[in-house]
């Protein structure tokens, strides 16, 4: 199988997204001043979540597999 384009360049995203994160939380952890918040690196948690969905529908799109659109929907998932 081969994995368009569209799914490296959006899962590129994601593992920048989380590498910027895990790099956050250990200077909050070690007490060293950051420019962002915890609750500004809990947004981009959040992104990040949003990301892995837009991953997997990519994938399923290019498989043929859904027609549920790339961008997750408001409440999807929602508890």
């Amino acid at each position: 199988m081969v994995i368009s384009d569209d799914v490296l360049a959006v899962a590129g995203n994601i593992v920048h997204q989380l590498h910027r994160l895990h790099a956050l939380l250990g200077q909050h952890e070690q007490a060293i001043r950051t420019e962002e918040s915890l609750e500004e690196i809990k947004d981009r948690l959040e992104r990040a979540s949003e990301g892995l969905y837009e991953v997997r529908q990519t994938m399923r799109r290019d498989l043929g597999i859904s027609e549920l659109p790339i961008q997750r929907p408001n409440d999807y998932g929602a508890t």
